[in-house]
């Protein structure tokens, strides 16, 4: 007789988590550089360290984009409970060296040399003198009072100059001082600060202006025409910052952080460009008329985030006229504009109906994958106006109190193709989507309190009488 035996032999193997990538994958940089990094593997969590030494779990968590500084070398390595670590991930940055700074102040000379502007004690009087003094690399440090001129443009005898991306140039207020460029109707000037590009042959690129450990503001309150007889502001003109080129000319890299800008007639940032970033601005009381906004402009791969846009004439952002394509609006904190007729600052008669929050409008073009992510609007008529736009999402954005004395919307869509609404909250407010033509959007997990008609956007049981 034969026998036989059998065995179950089992074997576990330990899945290894997937070795995380660091975006840049390193290099060199003049001021900042911003670093993400991700696993395929979900769940896992990412550990990292700043001196090239191989991460642990007791090393610094990875819980979003960073901001870097300083030269590093990192490494990450990602970790989940029940499989094996990751392969380490490394990515060095260089910061470059930096170039020489000069400063600018009140007490100061235009007639002192540059290398003498490179003293604190003997600075040049004006912040376009200043300017041309710099180069790829350099800073300029402007020290605290009101300066009444209009910064940068040829009518002012100031030609751009450029940095790079290892070397961008810095403009600046002085650690712990207040700026203030206030330009003046009396003396012909109607601009706080213009970044014009006038030619192929004057490309204006790499610059970061703002304020830093001090503050910076362009302020337009003299930039003013009254009625005949009273004191009543009537026709303002003007605009806090323009970024324009025409003539073959191009903006690129430019980038506007920390600024406060008040009180223009016209829109309080005209234009646009390529690869611009608007970072945590406060941009509001500009514009006379709803033809007037916080920001007037757009481009491509145009950045605009953690910005305050209210109390303007027309939008807080108007993308128009602009291919405005890879471009993002999102973190910002929008509200009261459009709200002529209601702020005392501003007079009867001149308000805007059909004007909000955010509005792309490319009229003869076309734009395309516009993120608009994680804006807080409130008390606007019209939140998001998206037009002849395709492959662009909005996106957990919060609405609130979008119910004025007529009809209003949180987002209206015109010939919008493949547009996206998903976790989006909407409260207090008549209708929350309003398609004029075109497809309807792709909507997902969007949540509505109190509102009137939810066309399709939200589930029913989200549902509440509208107050």
């Amino acid at each position: 007789m034969t026998r036989t035996t059998a065995f179950t032999l089992g074997v576990t193997v330990a899945l290894t988590v997937a070795t995380p990538t660091i975006t840049p994958n390193g290099g060199s940089f003049s001021d900042s550089v911003t670093v993400a990094m991700q696993t395929l593997t979900s769940g896992a969590s990412i550990y990292y360290t700043t001196d090239g030494s191989t991460p642990t779990q007791t090393s610094a968590l990875y819980s979003g984009a960073m901001t870097v500084t300083n030269s590093a070398r990192m490494n990450a390595k990602a970790f989940t409970s029940g499989s094996n670590s990751s392969a380490d991930a490394s990515a060095a940055f260089s910061k470059a060296a930096t170039g020489v700074t000069y400063y600018v102040a009140k007490n100061g000379n235009d007639s002192n040399t540059c290398a003498e502007a490179q003293n604190i004690g003997t600075s040049k009087q004006t912040i376009n003198a200043g300017i041309r003094c710099l180069a790829s690399g350099d800073t300029l440090r402007i020290r605290r009072g009101t300066y009444v001129e209009t910064v940068g443009g040829p009518n002012n005898g100031t030609s751009w100059p450029s940095g790079s991306a290892a070397s961008r140039i810095i403009i600046e207020a002085y650690p712990g001082e207040t700026v203030i460029v206030q330009p003046s109707s009396s003396l012909g000037q109607d601009l706080a600060w213009q970044f014009n590009s006038i030619s192929a042959s004057n490309v204006i690129q790499y610059i970061t202006v703002r304020s830093g450990s001090g503050k910076l503001i362009l302020d337009g309150k003299n930039v003013t025409v009254y009625a005949s007889g009273t004191n009543e502001s009537f026709g303002r003109t003007g605009a806090g910052l323009i970024m324009f080129a025409w003539n073959g000319g191009e903006l690129r890299n430019i980038r506007i952080q920390g600024l406060e800008i008040r009180y223009f007639g016209g829109d309080g940032i005209f234009g646009g460009g390529t690869d611009v970033e608007v970072l945590d601005n406060d941009v509001h009381h500009n514009g006379d008329t709803g033809g007037n906004h916080g920001w007037y402009g757009g481009g491509r791969r145009v950045l605009a985030r953690g910005n305050s846009f209210h109390h303007n004439g027309g939008y807080g952002i108007h993308w128009y006229g602009h291919d405005s394509i890879d471009s993002e609006i999102s973190r910002n904190l929008i509200y009261n504009n459009g709200n002529c007729i209601e702020n005392g600052w501003r007079s009867p008669g001149r308000g805007c109906s059909d004007c909000g929050a955010i509005v792309i409008n490319p009229v003869a073009y076309q734009s395309r994958n516009v993120k608009i992510h994680n804006n807080v609007i409130y008390n606007e008529h019209y939140g998001i106006d998206v037009k002849l736009s395709s492959n662009s999402s909005v996106y957990g954005n919060t609405f609130y109190n979008f119910n004025r004395a007529y009809p209003t919307k949180a987002v209206g869509v015109v010939d919008a193709l493949d547009l996206r609404l998903a976790n989006n909250i909407f409260a207090l407010g008549y209708n929350v989507v309003e398609v004029s033509s075109g497809p309807a959007p792709l909507f997902s997990n969007n949540l509505c309190f109190q509102v009137k008609n939810t066309n399709g956007a939200c589930a029913e049981s989200n549902l509440g009488p509208l107050q």
